[in-house]
């Protein structure tokens, strides 16, 4: 994608203009999931800028950890929800219902983004958590009466994510893996919940790899919240 549209690239901008304002000559990049992405980015771009990264639930945007985290984990640990899921949207085959919810949060019909954002934000919310005993897809199906109260307090995550899975996150394949020397001066430390569905510890083990001055901190009992035991601490 051109400069124009690459969202990515932007937010990157951005953020460097952030320390230009502030006048900060170097720092310290906190980022977690989407936000350790974008953390990646800024230093492989940035790399003299950045003394120090703290990253939770690495996630690099790549094909492969799309498919785990929204198709193949699900149906390992998370069976009755992907069943319900497929079940609601009519689904054929075994497949990755990211892909349908996204065309539906581009329709033209704002009752049914409506329901597209919904279902996916119940997906995702119980893969992110470790607590999952039953989820609300098919009520969640079944209740399609969409008020104006209900229009107005839709989760826009969804339609932001969309905007960047189905651009492969505006990154080259592979490019943050295939870029991480360019961090190899920078200590970097991953705080990586064992438990992590979307963003589970091959991640960050494979991307320490050649990084000397990279150490994972796992947190035994954790998911992908920030907020599971353990996590927010170990990154205070």
């Amino acid at each position: 994608a051109s400069t124009k549209d690459n969202t990515t690239q932007l937010l990157i901008m951005d953020i460097e203009k952030i320390r230009q304002l502030l006048d900060i000559p170097s720092w310290l990049i906190v980022g977690g999931s989407w936000g350790a992405t974008l953390a990646v980015a800024y230093a492989q771009k940035h790399t003299s800028r950045v003394k120090g990264m703290i990253l939770r639930s690495l996630f690099l945007g790549t094909k492969e950890e799309l498919d785990w985290a929204f198709l193949k984990a699900p149906l390992k640990f998370r069976p009755e929800l992907i069943s319900n899921m497929i079940s609601v949207l009519n689904m054929e085959k075994v497949n990755s219902p990211i892909n349908i919810l996204g065309k539906m949060l581009e329709s033209k019909d704002v009752k049914k983004r409506a329901l597209a954002s919904e279902l996916w934000l119940e997906y995702e919310g119980n893969l992110s958590t470790l607590s999952y005993e039953g989820d609300n897809i098919k009520s969640i199906f079944e209740n399609k009466n969409f008020t104006q109260k209900r229009l107005n307090s839709l989760p826009n995550t969804p339609f932001l994510e969309w905007h960047y899975i189905k651009n492969n996150f505006f990154l080259k394949k592979n490019q943050l893996i295939k870029e991480k020397k360019k961090l190899e001066n920078i200590p970097i430390s991953i705080v990586q919940s064992n438990y992590d569905l979307l963003c589970p510890p091959s991640t960050s083990f494979i991307f320490s790899q050649e990084l000397n001055k990279t150490k994972i901190h796992k947190i035994n009992r954790a998911g992908h919240y920030i907020s599971d035991p353990g996590v927010k601490e170990k990154i205070k």
